[in-house]
Parts: C-alpha cells; structure tokens; sequence
C-alpha cells in the first residue's frame, strides 16, 4: 500500500468523519493527511479518528494503520506500559519524520517522557526536538496528555514520566546542553554526521547548538555558532553553556560572567543546576589549580541541592568533579567522589566514562569502574 506523505487532499463536504469515542462531528472534513484530519477548520490528531468515509476514504485507508498506531501509542502510554508505547511510538516518529501537527506532538511527547524515564538522554533529545517542532511561540511544547493523568490512574503513581518544561523557551530541565564522552554521545554524534538538520525547522537552533556540545566532548571540534539567531533567550542560554566549556579561553571567560548574571535573585532550581553545572564544568577547562578547585565547588552544588530534580546532572557534576580532584592530587577526596557516584547513581552513563571508569588503583594500576579504590 503506497503511503502518502505530506499530500493534502482537499475536501468537499460529503466525507464524514467518526471519532474513536464514537461521535461523528457536524463539521465537515476539509483535508486528510498523515498529520491529522482537518474537520471545520480545526486540525484532530489521528489517534482521536477511528474512520473517514465520503470522498476521503481512499487517502484514510492508505494512512489508516498510521491512526491505529497513533490509537494505540495513547492507550498503551496511559495506562502505564511504557516498554510498549515506546516501541510503537518509535516506529511512527520515523514515519512521521519532518512532519508536523497534533499527531507528532503526541507520539513525540510519549516518546520523550518514556526516554527520559529511562534516561537515554540522546533518544530523548531527537523526540524533543520534534515535539519542539510542532510548537509555537505562545506554546512552545504542546501537550496532549493531561496533566493530572497519574493522580487520575493508580497504577501510574510510580511510572507516569514526568518532565519539568521551562513554559517560555520549550527547553527540559532533564536535557541540559551538558554531554561526556561515552559510546551512546559518540553514537549520536555520528548519526549527526550522516545527516543534515534543515535550517527551517523550528529547533533548528537547538539541535545544532546541542549537537555542537555534543561533538565537543567526543573530538574536541571547536564550536562555531556563526549563523545563529540568538535573540531569544533559551538558544542563548544553550550557547551560554556551549561556549563557556568549547569556547576559547577569553570566550569560556565572558560566557561565564553570563551565566553568573542568571544566578541573581531566585533563579528555579533546574536552571541553577544548569548554570553551576557549566561555570563548574567551564572552569575545570582551565589550567589555573585554583580556578579548577573552585569549579568542583561550582559543581558539588548540583549533588549536594538538585540531585532529586537533576539526577542527570548531578552524576555528571560528580564524576567530572571526582576526575578533577584526582588529576589535582586530592586522591582521598576523589576516591569518595567516585564512591558516591557509584553507589548513589549505579545505572548512570558516567560510569561509561574513561575518566571514572579507568581509575588508577593505589599501586599505580588503572581500576575498573567496579574495583576497589
């Protein structure tokens, strides 16, 4: 059956359209696609449409499995089984890839909060940024689940993937522009390579400056932000932290003071951890042993405060501030770092990073993540 992508059928009013709750609204359908149904002007995702008969039928069959997906992406997210809905919603995204409208958003929503539920931190980036694309100003991630969903549904109290959206800039407090250097960045840095991000997307911005970081710390490619428009302010928070750890030395500089304006007053909490997270980072960039001890001061502020809200971060701060310490003769010091990162954050992709896991033993032999200090 041929699929048909981003062909728009214009409509007449004779098709008619049934909901999957059963209702068949009085409006008339104006145009089918793999986006959703257009009915009286308004754009209805296609997990919502069970059927359009009339002279949409024949488009509607041909993107009717794509619906059932959709459906069942949904049902299957709502009711807990999130190993399920992923699956599914995986295979659609990339059949839905580069579209846009209310039946991305969904699928690209499930597919976020199940990834970052899980903590894949890059699978959870690309089905962010295509959330973010479906969104506009006034709403910049649109959402198709409601919000008291797991208070709703007992079985969802422990499993309901919640996010923390910052409501002006789209950005998640649990993707933050901050990478290391392990197979799974490396993995993602490469697919990056094969393609070519469209500058007419609306994340456009974000998935080069994210990526960019990304590169950074897999090759030490130095960042060019040359062509990026910076007005609003969550690209330039993202490049904030991009240049304050990949810039040049006077760039790393002036990107810091930056950072250091947006901890005055009362800053939320995801945000603080953001911005110590890469002042610390930053200056651990340096050769001065002072500055580099006051970014491990910068950074056990992520642990210490935030590590319920920012438990990605807070192992990031933890092991690079174990590594720090190592390289700056404070063994005793880094060997309890590592240790607290090990036991409090066993699952966490730092663990995978050389500079935690190839860890010097007393006798001078390097440790496996696992071996006794």
């Amino acid at each position: 059956m041929t699929e048909i992508l981003g062909v728009i059928f214009l409509a007449g009013s004779m098709a008619q359209v049934t909901l999957r709750d059963g209702s068949q609204p009085g409006s008339p359908v104006e145009a089918v696609s793999i986006e959703g149904v257009r009915v009286g002007g308004a754009m209805v995702a296609l997990d919502r449409v069970k059927s359009v008969e009339g002279e949409f039928a024949k488009p509607w069959s041909e993107i009717a499995s794509a619906a059932d997906d959709a459906w069942r992406v949904r049902q299957r997210f709502e009711r807990g089984d999130l190993a399920g809905a992923e699956v599914i919603a995986e295979a659609l995204l990339t059949r839905l890839a580069g579209k846009r409208g209310p039946t991305v958003a969904m699928v690209a929503e499930a597919l976020t909060r199940v990834r970052v539920k899980r903590g894949s931190q890059t699978g959870a980036l690309e089905s962010w940024l295509a959330w973010y694309d479906c969104g506009n100003d006034s709403e910049p991630l649109p959402s198709s689940f409601a919000p008291d969903l797991a208070s709703r549904r007992a079985v969802l109290s422990d499993r309901w993937p919640t996010l923390s959206i910052d409501g002006s800039s789209g950005l998640l407090s649990a993707l933050p522009p901050i990478w290391i250097n392990v197979p799974s960045v490396q993995a993602w840095v490469r697919s990056g390579e094969r393609q070519h991000a469209s500058e007419d997307r609306r994340s456009a911005a974000y998935e080069r400056l994210y990526r960019a970081a990304a590169k950074f710390e897999v090759d030490g490619t130095p960042v060019d932000l040359g062509g990026l428009d910076l007005k609003l302010d969550g690209p330039k928070l993202v490049a904030e932290i991009v240049i304050a750890r990949a810039g040049e030395a006077s760039a790393r500089e002036a990107a810091r003071r930056e950072l250091l304006k947006r901890l005055e007053g009362s800053p939320p909490a995801w945000l603080e951890a953001w911005v110590r997270s890469a002042i610390g980072r930053s200056m651990l960039k340096e050769r001065d042993p002072e500055v580099r001890r006051r970014g491990v001061l910068q950074l056990l502020h992520v642990p210490a405060r935030f590590s319920s809200d920012s438990a990605y971060l807070a192992g990031i701060a933890l092991a690079e501030s174990a590594r720090a310490l190592l390289e700056l003769g404070d063994r005793d010091g880094a060997d309890v770092i590592r240790a607290e990162l090990m036991r409090d954050n066993p699952a966490h992709p730092a663990l995978d990073w050389a500079g935690v896991r190839d860890w010097p033993s007393r006798n001078g032999a390097a440790g496996g993540a696992g071996g006794t200090p």
